[in-house]
């Protein structure tokens, strides 16, 4: 699969948000998603906390997982076991990737990742290339 094509499957999966609007429920081919009320959380597929983030409605709340502490421990315990760790979700890495990179200027809440701590964390320019060129000999097998 193309990376834009996984990024897309992760989009679907839910995230919590603390919107700034009211609005009763949308009905949507995926499902109902709301009501929605001002410093109320909500749960939403990824794509539409994006989109609401973009256009200033809404606060995104990490997932439980993308904290410091739980990221430090799961590194640790991925360097103590001699076989693969358990993933605290399918699609880890391009929900955080979207989450850190769409959220600047979120209230963090919950223990989750303060502005300043996100930046080590983000995905870099390089490791996307790597990303993408780990990939490409992947299909090329």
């Amino acid at each position: 699969m193309e990376p834009a094509e996984v990024e897309f499957l992760a989009e679907k999966e839910q995230i919590t948000i603390v919107p700034n609007f009211s609005e009763n429920k949308l009905y949507l081919i995926s499902g109902e998603f709301g009501p929605f009320n001002p410093s109320m959380q909500t749960r939403v597929p990824l794509w539409l906390a994006i989109n609401l983030r973009q256009r200033q409605k809404c606060h995104i709340v990490p997932p439980d997982w993308l904290n410091v502490d739980y990221l430090t421990e799961k590194k640790s315990e991925e360097a103590a076991e001699s076989f693969f760790t358990a993933m605290p979700s399918p699609n880890y890495m391009e929900v955080s990737s979207l989450v850190l990179n769409k959220s600047v200027g979120t209230a963090p809440s919950h223990g989750s990742l303060p502005p300043h701590s996100c930046a080590p964390l983000r995905p870099s320019e390089r490791s996307d290339c790597s990303r993408r060129k780990f990939l490409q000999r992947l299909r090329e097998i």
